[in-house]
C-alpha cells in the first residue's frame, strides 16, 4: 500500500470518527465542531483520492 493510500485511509477513518461523536455529543456546538471536523477530513481524503487517481493515469 502506497503512503498517499494510507494517509486517505487515515483520513476517512479520522471522518467516519467524528461522525460518529457529532451524533452522540451532547451540546450543539460540539455537535457542529464535529460535524465540521468530519467534514473537512472526508474533503481531504476526496481530494487525496483524486490526486492518487490522476498520478495513476499518468
Amino acid at each position: 500500500m502506497s503512503e498517499l493510500q494510507n494517509k486517505i485511509d487515515v483520513k476517512l477513518f479520522l471522518a467516519e470518527k467524528y461522525a460518529r461523536l457529532a451524533r452522540v455529543a451532547g451540546s450543539d456546538p460540539k455537535q457542529r465542531q464535529y460535524h465540521y471536523k468530519s467534514t473537512r477530513y472526508r474533503r481531504q481524503a476526496e481530494s487525496m483520492q483524486h490526486a492518487l487517481k490522476a498520478g495513476a493515469t499518468k
